[in-house]
Order: structure tokens, then C-alpha cells, then sequence
């Protein structure tokens, strides 16, 4: 049962994510050309340095924290299905690279170094959470 749940929680959340990344509102209106961010953290530097003081905070929430948190539960959910965690970060940085090649060829938003590197990075977070956990619960079961 707990199986069968895990598995159904876990679809739910790849399909959430599907229409998160491609077919939510705003990714639908089309970009007029293909474009991509190959070198990492470079628009990311310029925010922080920009005079604007709200590019660095949308850039804070959205780019970083909302990458990151976006794609923990990709790591939660792994860490119950596998114990190789090696593993499940392969998969979140695959998974992550396709839905960037797929927005940037249907023209659906940016292909962006940082979008895979920080998606990776938090399935990583999301997959040693429950790592840990599990090493304190069985810790905890031993010392009883």
C-alpha cells in the first residue's frame, strides 16, 4: 500500500511539474526566437548588480529558491523509491536538461544553465533530507 502510494504521489508531482515548465499560461504565449543561457550564474551576477533593487529579489525567488524548492520533492520522492542517491540525482538532472531542451525548441522560455543546475541541486537537497531522517530514525531505533 505504502508502495502504491509513494508511486501515485510521485506522478502527480511529475505532472504538476510537466504543466509547471511547459503548459502553464505564460509558457504557452510563445517566444518569437530560440534562446539560451549556456555559461551558468551569468545573468544571475548581473541581477545582483543591476541598480534595480527588485531584479535581485525576483531573481532571489523565483530563479533560485523557486528552482531549488521546485524540484526537492523530485529528490523526496526518489529517496523513497531508491536508496542510491547518486542515482536519483542523475535522473532530477535529466529530467531537468529535457524540460529545458523542451522549452527552448517549442520556444516555450530559456534553455538555462542555472534552470538544470539548481533543479539538480534541489533534488539533491530533497533526496539527502530524507536521508538524513532516515540515518537519525534508525540511530534513534538503536539507541532504544
Amino acid at each position: 500500500m505504502r508502495s502504491l502510494l509513494i508511486k501515485a504521489l510521485s506522478l502527480l508531482y511529475l505532472f504538476i511539474l510537466l504543466y509547471l515548465l511547459l503548459f502553464n499560461k505564460s509558457r504557452l504565449e510563445s517566444e518569437d526566437e530560440l534562446a539560451a543561457h549556456f555559461i551558468p550564474f551569468v545573468h544571475t551576477i548581473k541581477a545582483v548588480l543591476s541598480p534595480k533593487p527588485n531584479d535581485f529579489w525576483v531573481l532571489l525567488l523565483t530563479d533560485l529558491l523557486g528552482n531549488l524548492l521546485l524540484f526537492m520533492p523530485f529528490g523526496f520522492l526518489g529517496a523513497l523509491i531508491s536508496d542510491k542517491q547518486t542515482k536519483i540525482v542523475f535522473f532530477a538532472f535529466l529530467f531537468s536538461l529535457l524540460m529545458e531542451l523542451l522549452q527552448y525548441f517549442f520556444k516555450l522560455g530559456v534553455l538555462d544553465a542555472n534552470d538544470i543546475i539548481l533543479n539538480t541541486a534541489g533534488a539533491f537537497l530533497g533526496a539527502h533530507l530524507i536521508r538524513g531522517t532516515r540515518l537519525q530514525k534508525d540511530s534513534i531505533k538503536e539507541s532504544d
